[in-house]
């Protein structure tokens, strides 16, 4: 694999951006709940590539998110962490925006997954980075 693939930053947009724990009690007193489909967009723009991956979970999460390049794929991982006082009463949508050079002419194909400690692990996207 090419050694001149960087990852610039994982950017952490939606509900990451949220600071629950100082709006927890209205967050559990909400009545409807928005539910999206988890989703991967694929970006580039010069030679930056942005792979945005949404995933919709519990509000007041924590996570770690993690990549990995082996052969043709580009494995992005989004990790829960959270073991103790989490989640309120809704979901929300968590964005990752891992911002990579050098990705074009790679035939590269990706591979989003959420790894859970309650057992909802799932895969979130595969397909193409073109």
């Amino acid at each position: 694999m090419d050694d001149n693939i960087e990852l610039y930053n994982v950017e952490l947009n939606g509900c990451n951006k949220i600071d629950f724990l100082s709006k927890i009690s209205e967050i559990n007193n909400v009545d409807t709940v928005i539910y999206e489909k988890d989703t991967v967009i694929v970006k580039t723009l010069n030679d930056t590539t942005t792979v945005s991956v949404n995933l919709n979970y519990i509000c007041a999460w924590k996570f770690d998110n993690n990549y990995e390049i082996i052969g043709d794929t580009l494995y992005l991982t989004i990790t829960d962490t959270c073991t103790t006082n989490c989640g309120a009463w809704c979901y929300c949508d968590y964005i990752f925006d891992y911002k990579f050079s050098d990705l074009t002419d790679k035939n590269l194909i990706y591979k989003a997954y959420f790894e859970s400690l309650r057992n909802d692990s799932k895969v979130i996207g595969i397909g193409p980075i073109d």
